[in-house]
Formats: C-alpha cells, sequence, structure tokens
C-alpha cells in the first residue's frame, strides 16, 4: 500500500499523505502496522514515542505517539515523524501541497524550525515541521531539503523555545 524503494520520496509523500486523510480514520496501530516494526534496542522508559524500523529501507527511523502496547486500544495519532539521509523532498515540493508555512529560530537546539500550517482541514495532521542546521535569515527556500518530516496533530497552535507546536 504504501510506495517502496522504486518510487520517488514524494510519491511516498503523498501516500501518507491521503493515508493520513480524516475520512480514513487513521489511528495510531494502523499506522504502526504500515512503517515498520518495534525497534526494541530503544527502551520504553527513554524513548516517549514508539520508536520503529520502517519496512521501507531507504528510512533509517520512524516515531510515533502515543506508545501503546498491543494490549492497550488503539488511540488517535499524536505525533509522527519518519527520517532519511537521502531523503529528497525539497521545500519547493512542499510549498505545491501546502502553501502556508512559517520560519522561526529553534532557540533550544540552534537553527530553525519550519513550520507548514494550517493543514487543510481533510488531514487528520494539522502541521508538517522540518528543522534545519541554518538561521532564518541564512535560509535559501529554492535550495532547502528534509531529512525528517514531522506529521503535527492538534488544533491550537503555540510557540516554545524550539519552534511551534500544536496541543489537543
Amino acid at each position: 500500500m504504501i510506495p517502496q524503494s522504486s518510487n520517488s520520496y514524494i510519491d511516498w509523500f503523498d501516500v501518507i499523505c491521503t493515508l493520513l486523510r480524516k475520512n480514513n480514520h487513521p489511528t495510531t496501530r494502523k499506522l504502526e502496522h504500515l512503517i515498520g516494526t518495534l525497534d526494541e534496542k530503544i527502551s520504553s522508559e527513554l524513548r516517549g514515542s514508539k520508536f520503529l524500523i520502517p519496512s521501507d529501507t531507504r528510512f533509517s527511523w520512524a516515531c510515533i505517539n502515543p506508545d501503546i502496547d498491543s494490549q492497550e486500544n488503539d488511540k488517535p495519532i499524536n505525533y509522527f515523524a519518519i527520517s532519511s539521509k537521502e531523503l529528497a523532498i525539497t521545500m519547493n515540493d512542499l510549498i505545491k501541497r501546502f502553501s502556508e508555512f512559517r520560519i522561526t529560530r529553534n532557540v533550544y537546539d540552534g537553527g530553525s524550525q519550519i513550520f507548514f500550517y494550517p493543514i487543510d482541514e481533510k488531514f487528520e495532521f494539522r502541521g508538517l515541521a522540518f528543522l534545519s542546521e541554518k538561521e532564518p535569515e541564512h535560509i535559501d527556500l529554492d535550495k532547502l531539503r528534509f531529512q525528517t518530516i514531522s506529521f503535527i496533530f492538534g488544533e491550537t497552535i503555540f510557540q516554545a523555545r524550539d519552534g511551534y507546536h500544536l496541543r489537543r
């Protein structure tokens, strides 16, 4: 169902966005089964999120919240992120899909956060977050590429030291 290695990263991104539409009723367990398997090397006490080994070998890690075990009832997704050193999604790819974004300084970790918000209400996620090591004034949007995509769920936007977030 999710494009594998023979498909482009932007095709993969489009399929994930389709899966995360509200009318598809995305949940933590549904997405987890599509993305990968639990990374047993990362202790549940340390992780805060459920870290996954992606089935698509182009990706190095994924994480999802809430961290539910096989005995718990399925729950709505609060957060989903996935990363690859070779990820080839550009700022221009994203602007074609989601036109509204803001750039803010990440005073906690350094660099900047690029935050796409608001996202069309047809999606369960309401924001997309990307990090750049560059300060806002040094970012060239035409050359910006991302290695990690964070899908942010919630309704109320707020700004913290590391950038924008959403609360349910």
